[in-house]
């Protein structure tokens, strides 16, 4: 009830996007809809906020980079000092290279809330659009519908499956 209207809108109009993903059938469809709904909130967020309040959240979210509670607390209600450290140094982020903010400028976003600089160039390939050059650009929706069901897109079989096959999905969406 409280989805992004440009999000709506773009799911509306996205039927042919959906079809060339090969979403065409009723279980990759709401194999898509659970994704891209539990992903943003019930289409609400755009971008990863990584704005914590509690020491004890931040270390249940990231247990293997908060190892005590001390430490988390260095990162509460800095969400780029927080995305730079859980996320800068993988997913082809630099850490402490050229760009130190990797992990904040490619934090989660869009229908999918794809996530790290592999991530994006990937996508960005797929649809035609630079996105490593221009993550903000994730925060388009159609952009960002293009992108996930270009990610989704490589599931389309395990959605197939129904039941048996959606915890795959999830996993291989947000692993």
């Amino acid at each position: 009830p409280r989805a992004r209207q440009d999000y709506v809108d773009a799911l509306v109009a996205g039927g042919a996007i959906l079809a060339q993903a090969g979403i065409t059938t009723q279980l990759r469809l709401a194999a898509f809809m659970a994704v891209t709904s539990q992903e943003t909130g019930g289409l609400t967020i755009v971008r990863e906020n990584l704005s914590y309040t509690t020491a004890a959240q931040l270390k249940r979210t990231w247990p293997s980079r908060f190892a005590d509670l001390a430490r988390a607390a260095l990162f509460l209600r800095n969400p780029k000092k927080l995305a730079n450290e859980v996320y800068g140094g993988r997913m082809g982020n630099e850490e402490n290279g050229l760009d130190d903010d990797d992990g904040w400028r490619y934090r989660g976003g869009g229908l999918i809330q794809l996530t790290g600089r592999n991530s994006f160039r990937a996508a960005g390939l797929a649809i035609g659009v630079n996105l490593e050059s221009q993550p903000e650009l994730i925060e388009s929706a159609d952009i960002s519908l293009r992108a996930a069901c270009w990610e989704l897109s490589q599931f389309v079989a395990l959605c197939d499956k129904g039941d048996k096959g959606f915890r795959s999905v999830c996993n291989g969406i947000n692993r």
